[in-house]
């Protein structure tokens, strides 16, 4: 929960590198034995693990700080907020927005990078931000309490086909679409809500802000 919502916190200043540099590759991120070797760190136990022949599976304690984490904000949550933000758009002005949203919705699913969405929110909204921050850590300890065991570090569709899916049920990969779907629910309602009920200037909400997006947009 803290490691997952300070990073987002940490996210918009460019300091969550330190952060996730400590709990990848020293020992805050844990210590242990794979193949007859010491390593620390989150990210190198999973990689020593994921190297290794005489393993399977890999460590809870060490997934627990990687992708897994991020997918319910990722997968479920942020997908919800876009549709929430074009819900909320004026009728004239979806179709305007509409490429800034899916756009930022493939980034997120496909790439992994979430900015060009949160960055639609975080300084109309910085509430909206700092709730998103504590539902995305909510989701690492979601997915550490159900056991699931899906390393690397992009949270992305990728990283829950190649590291989850295919390395079987062991994985329990099955609960991340479970997960996503609860946190697409959560954020769309949240977000459908604060924006309605304090008229908050999300892209498509005012003529002039549309207008400005599309102008950019083409250049």
């Amino acid at each position: 929960m803290i490691f997952g919502t300070g990073e987002r916190l940490l996210l918009p200043f460019g300091l969550h590198h330190i952060l996730v540099a400590l709990i990848r590759f020293t020992e805050a991120g844990g210590t242990q034995e794979v193949c007859g070797h010491t390593v620390s760190g989150a990210l190198t136990i999973f990689q020593a693990q994921l190297s290794c022949p005489t393993t399977h599976g890999f460590s809870e304690s060490a997934t627990r700080f990687l992708s897994q984490g991020k997918m319910p904000a990722f997968l479920g949550g942020l997908p919800g907020a876009a549709l929430a933000m074009y819900h909320c758009a004026r009728p004239e002005n979806r179709p305007k927005i509409k490429g800034l949203l899916i756009s930022g919705l493939i980034a997120c699913v496909v790439g992994g990078t979430t900015e060009p969405l949160e960055f639609l929110f975080l300084f109309v909204a910085p509430v909206l931000y700092v709730i998103h921050a504590l539902l995305t850590g909510l989701g690492f300890t979601i997915m550490a309490i159900l056991g699931v065991t899906i390393g690397n570090t992009d949270g992305n569709i990728i990283d829950f086909v190649v590291f989850g899916i295919l390395h079987g049920l062991s994985t329990k990969w099955y609960l991340v679409p479970v997960v996503a779907a609860i946190w697409f629910a959560v954020y769309y309602l949240i977000f459908r809500f604060a924006i309605t009920r304090f008229n908050l200037k999300t892209p498509g909400r005012e003529a002039e802000i549309a207008t400005s997006i599309e102008k950019a947009i083409a250049g």
